[in-house]
């Protein structure tokens, strides 16, 4: 696997932006690698998950493609919450001050995390994401196998069903994680600055606290950790025919 200097190297070139002596910023690599950031998680998540789009972001129906196969949902499902976690080809990367504020200072998605007080006397911030990990769904290996044959199937015997419920529903094909999250930021002296985050399996790497500056190193294993961002994919092209 290429060195995240490497990766690094490979997204400027790619996009044509120079990266030296800097990290790849959030808006950066959800360009290159058409991903989302998902304004939703939990650690149950599973690809193939139906969402829909809510004005600017994206929302999770309470709806799973197995759903649409219920005499295999048993098995499929086993699967899919056994599928491993396997790091993605993707750099470090971070997320800068006016990234964050643009999320309204909330992103549940990395491990929870949220601010509270008088965040205008903030002066810098950034959220490093680092080991980024994923599972996919293929059609060229389980369970996304089982599950490409059975939409092949239904495509052909109820057409109709298939173009009403599927066919242009988006569903998370690719599900992205964060083993580590490194967070910096300045505030204004005096200022009154809280966060607070909800994963019971955070491990706490390294924590510094001064009066104007404070600093958080932490991860969270793999059985609970939640996805931050995704591939969205529609049902008609839910499984790609490159097999690469």
């Amino acid at each position: 696997m290429p060195s995240n200097d490497e990766l690094t190297d490979l997204i400027s070139r790619q996009l044509g932006v120079c990266m030296k002596n800097r990290m790849p910023r959030v808006k950066e690599i959800l360009k290159a690698y058409g991903m989302e950031l998902l304004p939703f998680s939990a650690p149950d998540m599973l690809p193939g998950a139906v969402v829909e789009r809510n004005f600017w972001q994206w929302e999770k129906k309470e709806q799973h493609l197995l759903d649409f196969f219920p005499a295999a949902i048993p098995l499929l499902h086993q699967q899919l919450m056994h599928m491993p976690k396997v790091y993605a080809v993707i750099p470090d990367f971070e997320f800068v001050l006016d990234e964050v504020k643009d999320l309204h200072f909330d992103i549940p998605s990395l491990f929870h995390f949220k601010w509270s007080g008088e965040l205008q006397h903030l002066t810098a911030l950034t959220i490093q994401v680092k080991g980024v990990k994923r599972i996919r769904l293929t059609d060229f290996e389980q369970p996304g196998a089982d599950i490409a044959l059975l939409l092949s199937t239904l495509e052909e015997e109820r057409p109709q069903w298939y173009r009403e419920k599927i066919k242009y529903s988006y569903l998370t094909q690719t599900l992205f994680y964060a083993e580590e999250i490194v967070l910096h930021w300045r505030m204004q002296k005096g200022a009154r600055i809280e966060w607070r985050f909800h994963e019971d399996e955070l491990h706490i790497l390294e924590e510094r606290n001064g009066p104007t500056e404070r600093y958080l190193h932490c991860r969270v294993s793999d059985e609970n950790r939640s996805p931050f961002a995704a591939i969205l994919k529609q049902g008609k092209d839910f499984f790609s025919k490159k097999h690469g």
